[in-house]
């Protein structure tokens, strides 16, 4: 276990030297002393996945994913020792004091409560079949590479199940939280007790629920967490105007289709809302730049379809490679400004009529005309009341989080009043291209037959993540600036539900955030956070 504990330090090292060469190469200097670790682990698994995808499609050996993993790690270190001083420095500071007491927490939870029920965890079991594999067929995520990272894990760790839990989970949080303490730095919020509740509540309440503990290192958090990073991504990318920002984007997208096949229909959906939010404000080079976005969710598709047809897969990979190869040449860069005139033209009628109507109409000739493939318009409602989701859209049994959620709305309302800035005004079209589109009942039934029902559950996920929460809960303080009274107010709700969730953990009241990790009413083996 103190092996587990200092590889999960040395992890924690590498991601942030590796994410501050990331950013010196793009030559972005943030604005504030951000962690660079959450951009460093993403760069990592982004680069796992371009050679693990490959491995996979062709059956690889487990040998092959070690010898990858092995190199990917040692190359790693070059940039951690070049950016040494600036890593030390970053990490050893007031700030980190949040992340150690958040981890020692969680630590102390898994050894007491919750470590020795995930031996029969599912995705660890998944995990753990992998070792020693002469030829890989992943079954429950056909090309992530994700559980592979976690049987090499548990080859170094012996195949200690505990240990390889403790070190994933630990991992997965500590990031987690280093992007949590990004989001809010970067509004530079002049309050600082504000910005300690906000910290307070974040790392504190947020990350404790008893299914975000237990299953800490499960792929669907790691999704969450690069979602929020790819929304914050675009987010500064905007109000900075610092154009080399946007180069972060691909890979966090990449990194998310590392982790979770739902990231697939994530990332394009967010590519989808910035095009809508690009082309009404006409900027420029706007094509180019969506393309460029969409370089892993095109690398990721070409192998999809090699796997299902080899001579589909050629064609798909040679119009790409093309297009790639010729877009910054004169002729293939002026067809592009045409498209480009003509979508900024027209693109309110085709984002927001014209597709939605087309998937519209095909739902209703799936739901009507076509025996098996339709969806009950009612399902809607009953599909999404049984998701982790339904706690933002229905009432729930915890009284703290109701209130935390009437926040939130107050927030998204607040929010979307207050949009001025460009920044601002892409996370609203966001949310509204998302309601008229990708979670409109009315669409469902033809967007699931493509993505499946399962991952079409995580487009809410880009209306709420660790970003956005922070961010609504930001526009009410802001709305209550010159009202010192409803500041308090919201302050002492961050705080009271932080205190108040971890104490009634520990007696009967269901108010508790892991209370069913203490006082167990039945045995669960398997967490599901899907």
């Amino acid at each position: 276990m103190i092996f587990m504990i200092l590889g999960f330090i040395a992890m924690i090292f590498l991601s942030e030297g590796l994410g501050r060469w990331l950013l010196k190469f793009l030559k972005y200097e943030p604005e504030y002393a951000m962690y660079a670790a959450p951009y460093g682990a993403a760069l990592l698994f982004c680069a796992l996945s371009i050679l693990y995808i490959p491995i996979i499609v062709l059956h690889g050996s487990f040998g092959m994913i070690m010898i990858v993993t092995m190199i990917i790690v040692a190359l790693a270190v070059i940039p951690l020792m070049r950016t040494l001083k600036e890593t030390w420095h970053i990490l050893f500071r007031a700030r980190t004091l949040y992340i150690i007491l958040a981890v020692l927490l969680i630590s102390g939870m898994f050894l007491k409560y919750g470590l020795n029920d995930m031996v029969q965890d599912s995705e660890l079991l998944n995990m753990a079949s992998y070792v020693g594999m002469k030829s890989l067929t992943l079954t429950s995520s056909p090309l992530q590479g994700y559980p592979l990272a976690g049987s090499v894990i548990y080859w170094f760790a012996g195949m200690d199940h505990q240990d390889v839990v403790l070190f994933l989970s630990l991992y997965a949080s500590a990031i987690g939280m280093m992007m949590s303490l990004n989001f809010i730095d970067s509004f530079q919020l002049p309050n600082p007790w504000f910005r300690f509740t906000l910290i307070f509540f974040s790392l504190f309440y947020c990350t404790f629920y008893s299914w975000k503990i237990v299953g800490a290192f499960h792929g669907d958090n790691w999704r969450l967490y690069f979602t929020a990073l790819a929304i914050y991504t675009a987010y500064r990318w905007l109000k900075t105007g610092k154009e080399n920002i946007k180069y972060l984007l691909p890979i966090v997208l990449g990194a998310g289709l590392f982790v979770d096949q739902g990231y697939l229909m994530i990332a394009i959906e967010i590519i989808y809302c910035l095009a809508v939010f690009l082309f009404h404000e006409e900027k420029i080079r706007a094509l180019f730049d969506l393309t460029t976005f969409l370089m892993p969710v095109v690398f990721y598709l070409f192998f999809w379809i090699v796997s299902r047809s080899f001579f589909g897969a050629v064609v798909f990979g040679i119009v790409c490679l093309i297009y790639y190869m010729k877009r910054s040449k004169r002729k293939m860069y002026h067809k592009l400004i045409q498209i480009e005139d003509f979508m900024i033209a027209y693109d309110r009628q085709i984002f927001y009529v014209i597709i939605p109507v087309i998937f519209l109409v095909g739902t209703f000739i799936l739901r009507f005309f076509i025996a098996g493939y339709g969806i009950e318009y009612g399902y809607y409602i009953s599909y999404f009341s049984h998701r982790t989701v339904a706690g933002f859209l229905f009432p729930r049994g915890n009284y703290i989080d109701m209130i935390m959620d009437v926040w939130r709305w107050a927030g998204v309302i607040v929010f979307a009043c207050k949009a001025f800035t460009k920044e601002d005004r892409m996370i609203r079209e966001l949310t509204i291209c998302m309601l008229v589109f990708f979670v409109n009942p009315l669409c469902m039934g033809m967007l699931t037959q493509i993505t499946g029902l399962e991952t079409y559950a995580c487009a809410f996920e880009i209306l709420f993540n660790p970003f956005t929460d922070i961010l609504v809960f930001i526009a009410i303080y802001q709305l209550f600036e010159w009202t010192v009274i409803g500041q308090w107010v919201l302050e002492l709700c961050l705080v009271f539900a932080t205190l108040f969730g971890h104490i009634a953990s520990y007696t009967n009241l269901p108010m508790g955030l892991y209370s069913d990790l203490i006082h167990p009413g039945e045995t669960v083996n398997e967490v599901e956070t899907k």
